[in-house]
């Protein structure tokens, strides 16, 4: 991987660059198929870290008449895989004529489980979520999607998860979207695990979101965890709270602007790159910064020129059809 990471780097710059290699990775038809590592945070239960004033706020102008839809606007849920409003997206599925509400706990990504502890930790609250989206959008049944490449780890998940049926999906990075026709030609309806539970919050106890979940881990932190934390808490508090370790060597912050972020988007240009580059190393006392936006003939010579960015991230290559990572053909 490292021999090939700098060839393929240099083939597009001619100049060298330097890597780090942070998971093993396999060559997959589909994507990549990348160590885990979600030990000890996936065991280790879900913290909490909150504001007193952002706990448990009650939605203001709730009424007995309010349906489920209704009271997922109202609670101000957002659904974490999309980053769109829930009752946007439960509007969608019902008018689609949906028949199966999908759980997304698959975590497939490396360390991160903040959706599956959620799943594990708050399963009641889940069922309950998954049951209630279940019924706003008239659906026939719910099952729980969890990767199936989990890695060594002392979690056991069974064939079925407080007695929803268990779909464990084997497939490359990003698991996803290996399952889009599957779940088109199913009428299936993927949320993600967050908004299930801040769901079942809402209508039980007439409660706004207020929280998220996340996971701190990795190597530049000493203490991976799972979090439950309020949404006015700054990446920067977590950090210092929950690991940010003295030793940032090992630290890289990848960014690319969420305007930019998926195919026929306007990539940012050198400019806007170099500005914010600039203002995160001067808030970071100095830290590597690479643009994250995929790495390709396209930017890197560009990326290259810029003295603040430290490197990119070769990440996806083809959009459509068989999506995945396809260096060869660059």
């Amino acid at each position: 991987m490292s021999d090939f990471s700098n060839s393929f780097l240099e083939k597009l710059t001619n100049q060298r660059f330097s890597y780090r290699q942070y998971s093993k990775v396999q060559f997959a038809g589909q994507g990549i198929v990348l160590e885990q590592n979600k030990e000890p945070a996936l065991s280790g239960g879900i913290r909490p870290f909150f504001t007193r004033a952002m706990e448990n706020v009650p939605i203001e102008d709730a009424s007995p008449e309010d349906d489920i839809i209704t009271i997922s606007r109202k609670a101000g849920i957002v659904d974490e895989n999309t980053g769109r409003p829930l009752y946007l997206l439960l509007e969608r599925a019902k008018n689609a004529g949906c028949r199966i509400v999908v759980a997304d706990a698959l975590d497939d990504e490396p360390y991160i489980s903040s959706q599956l502890a959620p799943a594990l930790e708050m399963t009641d609250l889940l069922v309950r979520g998954a049951q209630l989206a279940c019924e706003a959008i008239a659906a026939d049944e719910v099952r729980v999607e969890i990767y199936k490449e989990l890695g060594e780890t002392r979690v056991e998940i069974g064939e079925t998860l407080g007695g929803l049926p268990v779909d464990r999906v084997g497939a490359g990075y990003p698991a996803d979207n290996s399952l889009i026709q599957k779940h088109r030609e199913e009428k299936a309806f993927v949320f993600g695990v967050g908004s299930l539970i801040h769901l079942a919050r809402a209508v039980d106890e007439h409660r706004m979101q207020t929280t998220t979940f996340l996971t701190v881990a990795g190597d530049g932190v000493s203490e991976a965890v799972n979090l439950e934390v309020t949404l006015d808490k700054t990446a920067g508090e977590i950090l210092r709270q929950f690991g940010l370790s003295d030793d940032t060597s090992r630290v890289v912050i990848a960014y690319e602007p969420i305007w930019s972020i998926g195919p026929g988007k306007t990539p940012a240009g050198k400019d806007y790159i170099t500005k914010i580059a600039r203002f995160v190393k001067e808030r970071t006392g100095g830290m590597d910064v690479v643009y994250g936006g995929g790495l390709k003939a396209d930017n890197a010579a560009m990326l290259a020129s810029i003295d603040d960015i430290d490197g990119g991230l070769i990440a996806l290559t083809r959009f459509s059809g068989e999506v995945g990572f396809y260096p060869e053909e660059y």
